[in-house]
């Protein structure tokens, strides 16, 4: 089959092309098991790290399941849902890092106003929980994704699907070009005070603070992606 993203390189798509055939194809279905990954990395000649960051972007979507000792499962969603969020997902892999940082900008300044108006005392509750782990993992390799999280509890808080849904979207690309490019290895002390601050402002439905408390907290991010795309 002629592949829909054969002008990629990027292993991690080469997988994520495999399992879109294979559904495709019909050969994989709801509550189907993936292949295993050392199955997968030796017949598509990839590094298994390529095809357990696949299989973890899939499973960030919801695309797939997986259970202790059980394996990767595909979850319960219709066939021609399951092709356009995998779609979606290589789709991405076309945008640069500024471009998606200045994306990610953007929703989540409007996603803190919308939370000031929209958050439920569960919200409120879920963001301070999403921040306590944030500072429980400050110091360890999980501190980005921990971060990703409190933004995501953010998004929920908005109540705007969309909003959510694109964060979600760009997110792990986001993520895994923190890590190519270096960024975020070393964290700021005041990075422990922004989430706070953003908190604060979504409790005090003030949004005007909660809009310029996250630009302040996206703004190191947003001045190394603008950096990057003029040196590249």
């Amino acid at each position: 089959m002629l592949s829909k993203f054969n002008n990629k390189e990027n292993a991690t798509v080469k997988v994520l092309q495999y399992i879109y055939d294979l559904i495709n194809e019909g050969k994989l279905k709801p509550r189907s098991k993936l292949p295993s990954e050392r199955k997968m990395a030796e017949e598509l000649s990839v590094g298994r790290t390529h095809v357990r960051n696949a299989f973890a972007e899939l499973e960030f979507y919801g695309i797939v399941k997986t259970y202790p000792q059980s394996g990767s499962v595909i979850a319960a969603i219709h066939h021609n849902a399951l092709q356009g969020l995998i779609s979606d997902i290589m789709s991405i892999e076309n945008y640069d890092f500024f471009s998606l940082v200045e994306t990610r900008l953007i929703l989540e300044m409007e996603a803190a106003r919308l939370a000031c108006e929209r958050a439920d005392e569960k919200d409120i509750e879920a963001l301070k929980l999403a921040h306590k782990d944030y500072l429980d993992n400050f110091n360890t390799p999980r501190r980005v994704e921990k971060d990703m999280i409190f933004h995501r509890a953010i998004a929920q808080a908005s109540k705007n699907d969309v909003i959510k849904s694109m964060l979600l979207i760009i997110t792990p690309d986001i993520l895994s070009l923190y890590k190519s490019k270096d960024f975020c290895s070393t964290p700021l002390p005041s990075d422990k005070n922004e989430h706070q601050i953003i908190i604060d402002a979504i409790e005090a439905r003030t949004a005007s603070k909660a809009v310029s408390a996250m630009r302040l907290h996206l703004d190191r991010l947003y001045t190394f992606a603008k950096k990057s795309k003029l040196e590249s």
